[in-house]
């Protein structure tokens, strides 16, 4: 069973990406290991320390990376300038990517020396770990604003069915629990149902960084909770008598004159309320127009 935290908050990722990573890594400083005998013992051994670490990160295994760029031979070096060269033009510049082509087709054709091979080697690495990071964060922060914005949804949720409960127990409002329930649990089907038939479609657009996101248990709740709280809102609009005709249902009013006239009103009031939390400019623009007219 998971705990609360792993479910809302910070479940263990699949690890099997930086767990490739990381071994690509120790495979390539194996290799290098094997074929020399005399590299910096200095080195060697911040990359060991590294690959010992309890715990696998990106910033451990570009750390690695980099030590690596140090002791590789030049071959290898040559290889890794092509290769970070491809990823380099898929996340910056047209402009940026052909200045390093042409430094290293011109480092690659011609007789530079190894030092000069590893330093745009490292350039490279530099700016791609940095972008890298950088993208990491930006998901990170979207990640707590998409929680915090669905925790606060689920409070907003919970306190506007608090004060119904409220207003129904204190007879203040003569609701019909059987209808409201059938509207609720309507809402929260016609969600889930909608989220079901677009799995697929979903999924197939994901990248990694959306499922680690979308897989989390607060994010899957938010869309039906969403569609409770629009069921709740339409069952309002009706009352309130805003949306007449064939198509929409004609609820039952109460017996009674003064009742009927209170469950107007507050519906009314429920749905303006509404609709001045949904949008930004409707209060403003209401008190713009009054101070004009004053």
């Amino acid at each position: 069973m998971h705990s609360f935290r792993e479910l809302f908050f910070s479940p263990k990722y699949p690890k099997e990406i930086i767990k490739q990573y990381y071994i690509n890594l120790r495979v390539e400083f194996d290799n290098s290991r094997s074929k020399y005998d005399d590299l910096p013992a200095d080195i060697t051994d911040k990359i060991e320390a590294l690959f010992k670490e309890p715990e696998m990160t990106w910033s451990n295994a570009y750390e690695i990376e980099q030590h690596l760029a140090h002791i590789c031979d030049e071959e290898t070096l040559k290889t890794d300038l092509k290769r970070h060269l491809v990823s380099y033009g898929h996340h910056f510049s047209t402009t940026k990517h052909n200045h390093y082509k042409k430094e290293i087709s011109e480092i690659l054709s011609g007789n530079q020396s190894i030092e000069a091979k590893r330093s745009v080697l490292l350039r490279i690495l530099n700016a791609l770990h940095s972008f890298y990071t950088e993208r990491a964060e930006c998901l990170d922060y979207g990640f707590i604003i998409r929680v915090r914005t669905a925790i606060t949804y689920l409070i907003g949720f919970a306190l506007f069915m608090s004060s119904l409960v409220y207003c129904y127990y204190a007879e203040h409002m003569p609701l019909s629990s059987e209808l409201l329930l059938i509207t609720v649990t309507s809402g929260f089907f016609g969600a889930s149902f909608s989220m079901l038939t677009s799995l697929k479609k979903q999924l197939t657009l994901c990248t990694i960084e959306d499922l680690k996101v979308h897989h989390r248990l607060i994010y899957i709740l938010k869309r039906p909770f969403i569609g409770v709280g629009a069921a709740l809102i339409f069952y309002f609009f009706i009352q309130s008598g805003m949306l007449k005709g064939s198509l929409f249902p004609a609820l039952p009013i109460p017996e009674q004159a003064q009742l009927a006239n209170n469950y107007h009103q507050i519906s009314l009031m429920i749905i303006w309320a509404f609709l001045s939390g949904f949008s930004e400019r409707l209060v403003p623009h209401m008190l713009k127009k009054t101070a004009e007219e004053i």
